[in-house]
């Protein structure tokens, strides 16, 4: 049996435990068979709450909600977009890594695409489609179409006139314009794949969170036609999110929908009671708990963490996400081997107090000892009233 059977073998059980079971499948085989792969999700919190901490002005911000719509997706963190459609162009902040990533991604989600939507074509044929799509210029070609690089951000004159350039080429001609045409700016295609990468961080290595179904309502009025829209991840939730717009677009004319479609008679004839009509004027009194409400009042200041999930990486996690809501600086830990034991420290410094320090128990292994660590942080934070845990 020749080598490239067996690297084949191994592929395709790699592919059908990623079929069955997703990456966390993967990762369990992989380490089966001796390869040292580590899907570490405290790095992804890590990343998203540095993210977090980078601010910019009010026009980007502007910029970041107009391009969420076109996307349609709304980012957790917000900077995570910012940096994916950053050029290098602007000083000590770009899309760069993101952009390694995000190659990785839309290589393997169109790869799964055509797995599972063109069953008729051999893994040849699907090999040439693969690479006819995912490439550069294919990219710069979508951005182009959806009207993407006006978000790019970046100082160049000389990208900047290239990327009009190619934007005109492309608006003169049909959109079955041939991939073997006028050859975009790389810098639109790696925007492209630096805001896949973002999806992915910003999601948390969910790849089908960012898969949205596009679901249309609309209602023709005497005068004019509304319409609602929605994306979601299943048809009913972008239908509802549809209706909801569309509601919404109603309710600003002071027209309303009765809650059930029932008919009754009038004059003999039947009459929709789902038919639009005028809103009564009626005055809605909030509901509240009461009690609740004013018994929160005395810890209103202080943060309420989830129960701290003791498997590996749980305290960890759970710390990341107090600095990411906080937005506080990520701790630093130091940890030393003793006698077949790791000893963690940690220290995380808190504005306007200062840095805290805590040292975890000897564990067998280093990362159980850093989550030691992580855990006595958590508590003591709690001793000092600091945050409230298990709420």
């Amino acid at each position: 049996m020749g080598s490239k059977t067996i690297s084949d073998c191994v592929e395709a059980l790699i592919g059908a435990y990623y079929v069955s079971g997703g990456l966390p499948a993967v990762v369990h085989f992989m380490k089966w068979l001796g390869i040292d792969v580590e899907l570490e999700p405290t790095l992804v919190l890590e990343a998203i709450a540095t993210a977090s901490l980078h601010s910019y002005n009010a026009r980007v911000d502007d910029e970041i909600g107009i391009l969420e719509s076109k996307l349609g997706y709304v980012f957790s963190t917000k900077s995570l977009l910012h940096k994916a459609i950053t050029h290098a162009s602007e000083q000590g902040y770009s899309y760069d890594r993101l952009e390694f990533l995000g190659d990785c991604v839309l290589d393997l989600l169109i790869t799964w695409h055509f797995y599972q939507n063109h069953k008729e074509i051999d893994p040849g044929e699907l090999t040439d489609l693969r690479a006819a799509s995912v490439n550069n210029g294919y990219f710069a070609q979508v951005a182009v179409r959806h009207n993407l690089q006006q978000h790019l951000q970046q100082c160049s004159g000389l990208l900047q006139s290239q990327i009009t350039e190619y934007a005109n080429s492309l608006s003169e001609h049909d959109n079955d314009i041939k991939l073997q045409g006028t050859k975009g700016p790389k810098a639109l295609g790696d925007m492209m794949e630096s805001i896949a990468g973002a999806i992915l961080i910003d999601t948390e290595l969910n790849f089908d969170e960012g898969e949205t179904v596009h679901a249309k309502l609309s209602v023709q009025l005497k005068d004019d036609l509304l319409i609602g829209e929605g994306n979601e991840r299943t048809k009913k939730a972008a239908k509802g999110e549809a209706a909801h717009r569309l509601l919404k677009e109603l309710e600003k004319r002071d027209i309303t929908y009765s809650s059930s479609a029932k008919k009754r008679k009038r004059n003999g004839d039947l009459v929709d009671d789902s038919s639009p009509r005028k809103r009564k004027k009626t005055e809605t009194l909030p509901i509240e708990n009461i009690d609740r409400k004013l018994c929160s009042l005395k810890n209103e200041d202080v943060p309420v963490i989830k129960a701290i999930n003791m498997k590996k990486g749980g305290p960890r996690i759970s710390l990341f996400e107090l600095c990411k809501k906080l937005q506080w600086q990520m701790p630093s830990f130091k940890s030393t081997e003793k006698e077949f034991s790791f000893v963690s420290n940690i220290t995380l410094y808190i504005p306007n107090l200062g840095n805290i320090e805590c040292t975890g128990d000897p564990k067998s292994d280093k990362k159980s000892s850093l989550d030691s660590a992580a855990l006595a942080m958590l508590l003591d934070l709690r001793r000092q009233g600091k945050i409230i845990i298990g709420g």
